[in-house]
């Protein structure tokens, strides 16, 4: 399977789509659309939009709201400022999100990322069954 990389060095303004994988180790502004793809964003990749993608794994910094069709990844390094909406979700010890995380089924593609953006949860990646 091919993978489209964006470099450290390389900076990307508008709305980034394609039909294979991307890895973001540079900096991305606007809209990704990778729903038929996945999204990984490297330690030092940061990434100031809304997702939408197959699979996300965040090891760097994402200012945004993410909507995952399968599953999201966020690592230890991570931090995700903005909601997130996945059928499955993995949050390592460390890792920082700063916003609402719901697990359920994503919607159509057509009108899965969501426009608005309200951080309400400010934690560690910590979950307790009362959150």
């Amino acid at each position: 399977m091919k993978t489209a990389n964006i470099g450290e060095s390389i900076r990307f303004e508008g709305t980034l789509s394609g039909l294979e994988d991307v890895v973001v180790d540079g900096e991305v502004k606007g809209t990704v659309r990778l729903p038929e793809f996945s999204l990984t964003v490297g330690p030092t990749g940061r990434i100031n939009a809304d997702i939408e993608a197959r699979n996300v794994t965040v090891r760097g910094r994402v200012t945004g709201n993410i909507v995952c069709l399968e599953r999201m990844r966020l690592c230890n390094t991570g931090s995700i400022d903005g909601d997130v909406k996945a059928p499955r979700i993995l949050i390592e010890d460390g890792a920082v999100v700063r916003g609402r995380i719901e697990v359920a089924k994503t919607p159509p593609a057509s009108e899965a990322v969501p426009q608005s953006k309200s951080a309400s949860l400010s934690t560690p990646a910590v979950h307790s069954p009362d959150s």
